[in-house]
């Protein structure tokens, strides 16, 4: 992670979010946007999820563990990531395109197994499957195309804009009955450093349930804006009222709103 991300991680979160107290009608307006779904609901991470980062040509940047490690720090009520792993693609020797499959493996709650997404490629005879829950992709504009396509065909206008170029980076997520079961964070890997970080920062704390921007905000950054602005402490406080105890799958975004805004008082 570049210095002006991690610097920004260690400020004092009162020290951001007390100015958010001159307006917070405007506040909780920003915050029900950012985590409401479409059906007027938050979706959340109900245990911890799995990670895996998939890349191809280059090493995955630092910022990813960064970010990962910071996470758990920044927001104890998260249930933490169960364990963290890196794949090669490149090792399969064979191309994906055409070969490759992905499809959500039901959990065994009787055996307190959590539901997984399963990507499969096939390598002439055999297959190779990866199992996780949240998929960093860090890869090419290709790759990024087929392995987000592979996982969800609802976010049409998301992989146009990143197939024309317009859009370096972007997440999608899998749900049932309001419990995140999966996400893909695509992540081109020729950006320049700056924007690379911003992109990383931005996509893989919105996969915990940050589900929109808020067009234009100052106090999130989640913004629908060209990316180069810096993590908030608001970012992380949000995070914090999501992942209060008191907040389940399926509830309205009402209730976060109120942790949020009694928690920066």
């Amino acid at each position: 992670m570049k210095f002006w991300l991690r610097a920004t991680i260690v400020t004092l979160a009162m020290a951001c979010c007390a100015p958010l107290l001159a307006d917070s009608a405007s506040v909780g307006s920003q915050v029900s946007k950012i985590i409401s779904s479409n059906q007027n609901t938050i979706r959340k991470w109900s245990f911890a999820p799995r990670v895996v980062v998939f890349y191809s040509d280059q090493e995955p940047p630092r910022d990813i563990d960064e970010i990962l490690d910071a996470i758990p720090d920044r927001v104890p009520e998260f249930p933490g990531f169960h364990n963290i792993e890196e794949f090669d693609l490149k090792q399969l020797n064979y191309p994906i395109f055409g070969n490759s499959q992905f499809r959500i493996k039901d959990g065994d709650t009787a055996h307190n197994q959590p539901p997984l997404g399963v990507y499969t490629f096939s390598v002439g005879d055999d297959r190779v499957s990866v199992s996780a829950n949240i998929f960093i992709h860090y890869v090419d504009i290709n790759d990024g195309l087929l392995l987000s396509t592979l996982s969800s065909t609802r976010y049409g206008t998301l992989l146009r804009q990143f197939a024309e170029g317009r859009t370096p980076c972007f997440f999608t997520l899998i749900s049932r009955d309001d419990h995140l079961l999966a996400a893909n964070v695509i992540i081109r890997n020729d950006l320049d450093s700056e924007l690379e970080s911003a992109c990383i920062y931005e996509e893989v704390t919105q996969s915990l349930g940050l589900l929109n921007d808020h067009e234009g905000s100052e106090i999130f950054t989640y913004d629908n804006r060209p990316i180069g602005t810096s993590a908030t402490d608001a970012d992380f406080a949000l995070l914090r009222a999501l992942y209060d105890p008191a907040v389940q799958p399926g509830d309205q975004p009402e209730k976060v709103v109120r942790i949020f805004l009694k928690n920066i008082q």
